[in-house]
């Protein structure tokens, strides 16, 4: 059950970040050099690896599969809160930074799973 949610709430992050790019640029054009992730190979990247870990989250077993989810959970969920921090200081009323929002969002939920998930699960 915890594979499932967990690799639910990366195809999850897939959307939001998705979300965040479309609505970023819409929103502000004028600023759209100053946001980050939002070129097309950048967007490209990001979702093929969160793709990746999406599928491994049900492919891994036990130990390697909660110590993947966790340190990689971490450092998307951190670069996604740097990449937050960035969009609040450029237009702090904008929607897009709700994607972004549930992005971090999804990535804590991923750790949170991770860690609750039993050392011997398989």
């Amino acid at each position: 059950m915890n594979k499932t949610r967990i690799s639910l709430l990366w195809l999850l992050a897939i959307v939001a970040l998705l979300g965040y790019v479309t609505i970023a640029v819409h929103e502000v054009p004028e600023n759209l050099s100053n946001i980050s992730l939002v070129t097309d190979q950048e967007i490209a990247t990001t979702s093929i690896v969160l793709m990746i870990f999406a599928v491994l989250s049900l492919t891994l077993k036990g130990k390697i599969n909660r110590l993947t989810n966790i340190v990689a959970g971490s450092i998307f969920g951190l670069l996604a809160f740097i990449v937050l921090v960035d969009g609040v200081t450029v237009n702090i009323n904008g929607f897009y930074n709700l994607m972004m929002s549930a992005f971090v969002i999804s990535m804590v939920l991923v750790v949170w799973f991770a860690r609750k998930m039993p050392k011997l699960q398989t």
